[in-house]
């Protein structure tokens, strides 16, 4: 299977990949991405919560600046509308870890 891997000047998500590239892979494959499982979700919504204030920015600026997510999107996290990703939970946990990477 031939994947299209995005250049680097491509705005990155946690994961590496651009969004029209997962977008695009997405369409091609007939898949919707990994499937994601909700155990632990709580714990992920108050390592985020965590992490927002250990940064010192707003929620907005946290998800732009650090997750390049869609401030809507990380509201819903927070409200566990939808699950945080698995990509995102460790992320989360190198963050809190390290401090500011």
């Amino acid at each position: 299977m031939r994947v299209n891997i995005p250049d680097a000047s491509a705005r990155r998500s946690p994961t590496g990949w651009s969004r029209s590239a997962l977008r695009n892979f997405s369409r091609r494959n007939g898949t919707t991405g990994p499937t994601m499982t909700t155990t632990d979700d709580e714990a992920a919504r108050e390592a985020l919560a965590a992490a927002i204030t250990q940064s010192g920015l707003s929620l907005r600026q946290f998800a732009v600046r650090k997750l390049m997510r869609d401030e809507r999107t990380v509201r819903r996290w927070m409200k566990a509308k939808n699950p945080v990703p698995h990509v995102v939970r460790d992320w989360l946990t190198l963050y809190l870890k390290r401090g500011r990477p």
